[in-house]
């Protein structure tokens, strides 16, 4: 990972643990800081909103089965949830993107580029 200066090795974030209340939110700050891949890149979260398939799939909306199983089965838990985000690029996994770090970013997670490199 390239990044501007040394970062954390942990972070904090509220994880998932399974469908269920708002008891199955746990707030942690011992979260093993990620690792981008060589296309992606590493944001430090500024501003997080909450939508309803957060929501939903707390509630188990999205597919029923054993604990830490949902969307039929895609999802195991303990997850991060939270797609709508914003923040500041702080590592990226190529060099190929190191003239990225420190751009503020919005997260748009539905939309998939058609544009080619």
């Amino acid at each position: 990972m390239i990044t501007h200066g040394p970062l954390p090795s942990t972070m904090a974030a509220v994880q998932l643990t399974g469908t269920g209340g708002p008891e199955k939110l746990v707030y942690r700050t011992d979260i093993p800081l990620p690792v981008p891949q060589a296309n992606a890149v590493l944001i430090k979260v500024g501003a997080a909103g909450l939508n309803r398939t957060d929501v939903n799939t707390r509630l188990g909306w999205y597919g029923e089965g054993e604990e830490g199983v949902g969307w039929s089965g895609a999802l195991k838990f303990p997850l991060i949830q939270g797609a709508d985000v914003c923040g500041r690029i702080v590592g990226v996994g190529s060099r190929r993107l190191a003239h990225r770090l420190g751009e503020r970013v919005v997260v748009q997670p539905c939309l998939v580029s058609l544009r080619r490199k």
